[in-house]
């Protein structure tokens, strides 16, 4: 059993879900696994589900393709990614940083690819919340809650918001355990149960569906979209094909000029919180004018002291959420919140926590299509 797979925690949660031992989770009769399906239009659908926040997400458990036998024990269970290694590195971090990476991270050979990093996950069985609901023996899911290890970390501005990854586990009336073939592997796999819940149908309620998919530093076409591991700039991608169906290629921070037009000149926010041309000038750009929620800031962690012309790419890129509560209201400056993917996976916080910093505004070219349906089953 792979280090990286399964915590003590895990374990012991498994040999408990079991009722004996840990072995008894990994005999043939578990290998017979439980397939789960959403009720969608008096339909049963397999997974990814897309829906909105509040919306209700009917689950089931099947096995050998039929409801559960009367009698039937069965245990619903998260598997819950941690944002950052707990027991390890990446080959391509430095010794101590915890973030997720497949490449290089820093120093002279950054970005150079070093192998996918094998993502870290943990067991929740999961209890009746605000967005989970036992009802029989179906799940009702209407949002996204954070894992409870995730307690703690910076708030999230719609509650429910995120992605889910759903398991389960059964004790059949003749004493076979039956489970969902990922949850004995303790991992999420291609056939686990995606749910994603976004806060609304905007490009930033979109992207807030990736509240809880951990920061991979070098995320692969193939993590993104299932949504296993992702940067900031495949986030925000992924969130674009999901608005509008179209099938834009994952590029780097360098590459998002090819689908979207800047709106400025490159700017700098002081530690005074205001905006500045490359002169010093102070540069006022107003909310619902210049600039809107969902537009794009790239970043860029140049000195302060360089002059205007970029020295290297962008470092990193966000979606504008709106202005602050503080600072200046009804124009952009450090106070308005950034909705990022941060090395501890997607945050919503002021744009001054990023320090001095060159911006570049930027805005999605072409239409921001809508799908008619709020959920999608695919």
């Amino acid at each position: 059993m792979s280090r990286s797979l399964f915590s003590p925690q895990a374990i012991a949660l498994l040999a408990t879900l079991c009722g004996t031992a840990l072995f008894a989770c990994e005999s043939e009769a578990a290998a017979q696994a439980l397939e789960l399906r959403a009720e969608r239009d008096s339909r049963l659908v397999r997974g990814p589900i897309d829906a909105r926040v509040g919306e209700s997400v009917r689950l089931v458990a099947l096995f050998r393709g039929r409801p559960l036998p009367a009698g039937s024990q069965l245990r619903w269970i998260r598997i819950a990614p941690y944002l950052q290694h707990e027991r390890g590195r990446a080959a391509g971090a430095s010794p101590g940083d915890p973030t997720y990476t497949n490449t290089v991270l820093g120093g002279p050979n950054h970005g150079r690819w070093v192998g996918l990093d094998a993502i870290e996950y943990r067991l929740e069985e999961i209890v009746a919340s605000a967005f989970l609901r036992l009802e029989g023996s179906a799940l009702i899911v209407r949002g996204a809650p954070r894992p409870n290890a995730e307690r703690g970390t910076p708030a999230r501005r719609t509650a429910g918001a995120g992605t889910i990854w759903i398991a389960a586990r059964a004790i059949l009336p003749n004493g076979e355990v039956v489970a969902t073939a990922d949850l004995r592997r303790g991992r999420v796999e291609k056939s686990s149960f995606r749910l994603s819940f976004r806060e609304d149908d905007s490009f930033a309620g979109w992207v807030s569906a990736y509240f809880g998919v951990p920061y991979v530093f070098g995320s692969t076409p193939s993590q993104s979209r299932a949504r296993t591991g992702i940067d900031c700039a495949d986030v925000l991608v992924d969130a674009r094909r999901q608005q509008t169906a179209r099938q834009l290629p994952f590029t780097s921070v360098s590459g998002m000029h090819r689908y979207a037009t800047a709106l400025t000149a490159a700017l700098r926010v002081g530690r005074d919180g205001r905006v500045r041309d490359a002169e010093g000038a102070l540069v006022e750009l107003r909310w619902g004018e210049t600039i809107r929620p969902g537009d794009l800031v790239a970043i860029d962690y140049a000195s302060p002291g360089a002059n205007a012309i970029l020295p290297r790419p962008w470092d990193h890129i966000g979606v504008l959420l709106g202005d602050g509560e503080e600072g200046e209201r009804g124009a952009l400056d450090a106070a308005d919140l950034l909705r990022h993917m941060s090395r501890r996976g997607l945050e919503d916080e002021p744009i001054r926590a990023h320090g001095p910093i060159r911006i570049q505004i930027w805005r999605w070219q072409g239409p921001a299509a809508r799908s008619s349906r709020s959920s999608r089953p695919r």
